[in-house]
């Protein structure tokens, strides 16, 4: 699903079904101008005129025209499939409330899986190579009724490279030699060493302490400050992930739409990375969202075959919009 508009539509059209009481209408509908009274509408803070628009969240020239899913040419309106085809002006609907109420909603709605985007391998000294332990995870913090799934942990993982800091600031409380971190949903982990090639770390080793695995009585004597996710290497799946950035490269509130709006245009708006994924993630239907934790929400947007496992960028955790 590499067309930008298809994927934000599906997505958006997840989220706006448990925004929203009613259901959105096809995307193909006649076209008419939304109205303000619009249940849609009102949930999105959509206005006629962003000058008018009240709270924090709005400022004078919010435009439209900046969403992905605005489907207008070079007029003052254009199609938005957010309400079920029917038009808005190209200076109306405040991006950053958007986003809000998409987060508000995934966070409430979706499982959390792990995913590895930049894997530094962590090596576990004190297990033997065949080492394999159960780890029991919650497809949702708060919401009992997501279930539980089994998550393998075992002698080599892949970690966040980003998690490990040989002199680190003293605000880092993740992994560093000599330090401890709790390994989420498993043990308490001390560095011990690490390897080092050409001025890149390549792998990291620590030894567990087998008494502090989460959920068990031992775990409470283990005080430590920093939680990192992990994935088995053996057990982990390789996927493309596919992240969505901004369009333009600045708000287009300050944009006046000409044929050299095009110039703005961010050459850099999708950008494709390889990850790692946990098996469970693979295991759903496409179009399925999810929370990958500490780094957004994705949608499962293609599984032809093994080999080609891909993502989607809904949203991020945090509103990361540069402002103008």
């Amino acid at each position: 699903m590499s067309d930008r508009r298809e994927f934000i539509s599906k997505a958006a059209t997840i989220c706006l079904a448990g925004i929203t009481a009613g259901k959105l209408t096809s995307l193909h509908a006649d076209g008419h101008m939304v109205s303000e009274s619009d249940p849609n509408a009102k949930a999105l803070g959509y206005v006629a005129d962003a000058s008018n628009a009240k709270g924090d969240k709005f400022k004078a020239g919010s435009n439209c025209s900046n969403c992905a899913l605005f489907q207008g040419g070079s007029g003052d309106v254009g199609n938005c499939p957010l309400f079920g085809g029917k038009k808005v002006a190209a200076s109306t609907i405040e991006q950053g409330l958007l986003e809000e109420c998409m987060r508000e909603h995934l966070n409430k709605t979706v499982k959390r899986k792990i995913c590895v985007i930049s894997p530094l391998r962590l090596i576990i000294a004190n297990v033997e190579e065949n080492f394999s332990e159960d780890c029991s995870v919650r497809n949702h913090p708060q919401d009992k009724s997501l279930g539980e799934r089994i998550v393998q942990f075992g002698k080599n993982l892949y970690i966040e490279r980003s998690d490990f800091q040989v002199n680190p600031d003293k605000d880092f409380f993740r992994l560093k030699p000599g330090g401890l971190v709790r390994l989420k949903y498993a043990f308490v982990a001390e560095c011990t060493g690490y390897e080092e090639k050409d001025g890149l770390i390549t792998s990291v080793t620590v030894k567990i302490f087998k008494d502090s695995k989460s959920g068990t009585s031992g775990s409470n004597n283990y005080k430590v400050k920093g939680n990192i996710h992990w994935l088995n290497e053996s057990t982990a799946k390789t996927c493309r992930l596919h992240i969505y950035h901004n369009l333009f490269t600045q708000n287009s509130g300050n944009l006046n739409r000409t044929p050299d709006e095009e110039m703005l245009l961010n050459k850099n708006s999708l950008e494709t990375l390889s990850a790692f994924i946990e098996q469970s993630a693979v295991n759903e239907e496409v179009g399925t969202p999810f929370q990958f934790e500490r780094h957004g929400y994705f949608i499962l947007a293609n599984k032809t075959n093994k080999n080609r496992i891909e993502f989607g960028k809904i949203i991020s955790l945090k509103d990361s919009w540069k402002k103008c």
